[in-house]
Order: C-alpha cells, then sequence, then structure tokens
C-alpha cells in the first residue's frame, strides 16, 4: 500500500516545475534551455532598482544571472563562458503584477544604466555586456570579445529587448 502523504508533495512539485518551465518564455533558438531548479539554485541575484533617483520608478526589477554550463571555450577544462539572464519584474502595488523573462541574449553583464521615463508601469534600461567571462578569454587565447549594448524596454506583460550598435 502506498501512503498518499508521500505522493502529494511530489505531485505538487512536479505541477509547479511544469507550470513554471511553461511560464519562462525562450526567446530564440541559441537561448540555452535553463530550467527553474538551476535560476534558483546557480543564479546570481542582482538588484539593479534604484533606490535614490530624481524621478519615480514604477517597477521593481532583478536580473538573475545563470552559468551555462554545457559552453566548451575553455582549454582542455571546463568553464563558465557566458551567462543566461532572466528579468524578474513587478510592481508596487497592493496586489502586484509580476513576470520572469528570459533576454535571448547572452554573455556577461559589464553595467547598467536606467533611462528616465514618465510611463506607468514601465522602465528602460541599457544593458553593458561582454560576449565572455574574463576567465573563458584569459584561458582561450582564440576567443574574441565583443562588447555590445542592449536596450530593454520592460512592463510587467512584456519585454523588448533591442541590440544596439
Amino acid at each position: 500500500m502506498v501512503a498518499t502523504n508521500n505522493i502529494t508533495p511530489c505531485l505538487l512539485l512536479a505541477l509547479s516545475l511544469g507550470l513554471s518551465a511553461c511560464a519562462l518564455p525562450r526567446s530564440d533558438s541559441h537561448s540555452p534551455a535553463i530550467d527553474l531548479p538551476q535560476v534558483l539554485a546557480l543564479g546570481k541575484l542582482i538588484d539593479i532598482t534604484p533606490r535614490n533617483t530624481d524621478h519615480e520608478i514604477d517597477l521593481m526589477v532583478k536580473v538573475y544571472e545563470v552559468p551555462i554550463l554545457e559552453n566548451t571555450c575553455f582549454v582542455e577544462t571546463h568553464g563558465v563562458c557566458q551567462h543566461a539572464y532572466f528579468i524578474a519584474v513587478s510592481t508596487y502595488d497592493e496586489f502586484p503584477d509580476t513576470n520572469v523573462f528570459q533576454l535571448s541574449n547572452i554573455g556577461v553583464l559589464r553595467n547598467y544604466t536606467w533611462l528616465p521615463d514618465e510611463k506607468t508601469d514601465f522602465v528602460e534600461i541599457e544593458f553593458a555586456m561582454d560576449s565572455y567571462t574574463a576567465t573563458a578569454l584569459a584561458n582561450n587565447k582564440g576567443l574574441k570579445n565583443q562588447p555590445y549594448r542592449v536596450q530593454l524596454q520592460i512592463t510587467p506583460k512584456e519585454i523588448k529587448e533591442t541590440l544596439l550598435k
């Protein structure tokens, strides 16, 4: 006889992971397949919401930097070459709208800048990124770093990601 008390938590965990996987959109085919347990277990939380600004910030934004473990840019060894990024967003309401988005661009977040705006429940942020980690570049002289910028327009419902030249 199987005890139902042991099955219920397992079923709830499987259901929540399955629903979470559906909620995290994959932006394009070159984005790595990273699941929620990896984001929570390996991701580095970066709270980028400014605290003291001259204009009101309508959304709370957190970035989860998750190492991509299947990269092979290290010579005869393993290491993290790039990171995937997830953006968690929330309004400041009593019953906040929340969402999580996966960026299609991968690499290394070097810096970010909040761009001023006056729209409600909207933020615009520019990320300065590198193609590879400093460790990967030092280990593999064949890699060429390509710095780039990504402009993000974020609402609780969607994210628009624009690669800037």
